[in-house]
């Protein structure tokens, strides 16, 4: 906000009454994603590009475009970037992006 104010940008307060996302880390994505499904009332995303094995499992999860699953998967509080691929196993709390598996703790 400071540099808006030294540029000569008005800023003035409004009132807000939904939940305020500050995105500075992973654990913000993961965060978000959840709160958009919790809006929508649905337990997973899934992109209509993305692909699932066999029995995979989702629970408060989003998997984005063109992203893989393996088969016997289980994901719980997982976003799944883009192009990434999940392994087989149990997933909790995680990010996959840029290639890794980066642990996050979930902010609700």
């Amino acid at each position: 906000i400071q540099r808006h104010l030294e540029r000569g940008a008005r800023v003035r307060a409004v009132a807000f009454e939904q939940r305020d996302f500050n995105l500075s880390g992973p654990g913000d994505l993961l965060a978000a994603n959840l709160a958009a499904l919790a809006r929508s009332g649905r337990r997973a995303h899934v992109d209509a590009s993305a692909e699932l094995g066999a029995g995979v499992e989702l629970e408060d999860s989003v998997v984005l475009a063109r992203a893989t699953v393996a088969a016997g998967a289980r994901l719980v509080r997982v976003l799944v970037f883009a192009g990434e691929h999940v392994p087989a196993g149990i997933h909790r709390d995680m990010l996959f992006a840029a290639g890794q598996a980066v642990p996050v703790v979930a902010r609700r």
